[in-house]
């Protein structure tokens, strides 16, 4: 990494503008309006998917689930068995959780006794969709603060870190509605079955909210650039770790000089510390290195 002196850095890099801080503004104000929408379309009791047959309404949200008779199903007790008909259209069901035991309840009625799977797929992608919502918010949030921190700080690797949670949390987005939608053209197989739409209005919004939510990642990857600012954050962090570095190679020198050794004393490859002619070390002795075999 080559770095330049602070003298030359405005010389080499622009100074950050009005437009880059309007557009970090614009994408801040993008990215928190997208996170309320997100959980406002989350909450919603109806509307993520319906099944819709003149017998019953099958109405899903994200939490809350609904079984309504249809149009011919008031009429239906008159003909069947009142005590199926009252198991079959009128359940006591209120979330994903209940409506798979429902099915899966039922499974034994001729013509239901595909339906468990189903109930299981609603409830699995219900759950991997609120799980999609949850760390993509996070992650929205999460680059925001970055880019707040930027605004104030620049540095490249908030730059970096920003631009990866922006983009994350779009992906994150674009697999829970993939799984969700997966999970709701099941309800076509309720029977009687046939083919139609069975996702609702809330699908719908969320794609285009995911839409929504990839804005903020294009605006800071187009306007967040390195500017004159950031390459002096960068100069300037560089000199404190040099000098972090210096320092603890002092504070070494000085420890190891408090216990009386002087620099190179005992080192290895040192030579010998008796002198020549003293009993320790006798005249005509070869003086070995200190750390050889000769001389441990």
């Amino acid at each position: 990494q080559v770095l330049l002196p602070p003298s030359k850095v405005d010389q080499a890099f622009p100074v950050m503008g009005s437009l880059d801080v309007v557009g970090s503004q614009a994408a801040l104000l993008i990215a928190g309006v997208s996170v309320i929408l997100w959980w406002v379309l989350a909450f919603q009791e109806s509307g993520w998917a319906t099944r819709i047959t003149t017998i019953y309404t099958v109405e899903l949200g994200l939490f809350k689930v609904s079984i309504e008779k249809g149009v011919f199903g008031a009429f239906v007790p008159s003909v069947l068995d009142p005590k199926t008909i009252a198991r079959v259209f009128s359940p006591h069901v209120r979330t994903t959780q209940d409506f798979k035991e429902y099915v899966c309840s039922i499974a034994h009625i001729p013509l239901f006794h595909h339906v468990c799977f189903i109930g299981t797929y609603i409830h699995n992608g219900s759950i991997v969709m609120l799980l999609a919502i949850f760390f993509g918010t996070v992650c929205t949030c999460i680059g925001a603060g970055m880019l707040l921190m930027w605004l104030s700080h620049p540095r490249k690797e908030l730059r970096f870190w920003l631009r990866f949670f922006f983009g994350i949390s779009v992906i994150f987005y674009i697999i829970g509605l993939l799984v969700y939608s997966l999970a709701a053209e099941q309800l076509s197989g309720l029977p009687p079955s046939n083919p139609g739409i069975t996702m609702g209005p809330c699908i719908i919004c969320a794609w285009i909210l995911t839409v929504i939510s990839f804005i903020p990642f294009m605006m800071v990857t187009t306007f967040l650039h390195k500017t004159s600012d950031e390459a002096l954050n960068e100069v300037i962090s560089f000199e404190h770790k040099e000098a972090r570095e210096d320092q603890r190679l002092l504070n070494y020198m000085a420890a190891a000089g408090s216990q009386g050794y002087a620099p190179g004393e005992y080192a290895y490859g040192a030579l010998a510390p008796y002198p020549v002619g003293t009993p320790q070390h006798p005249v005509g002795a070869p003086q070995y290195p200190v750390g050889t075999p000769q001389y441990p």
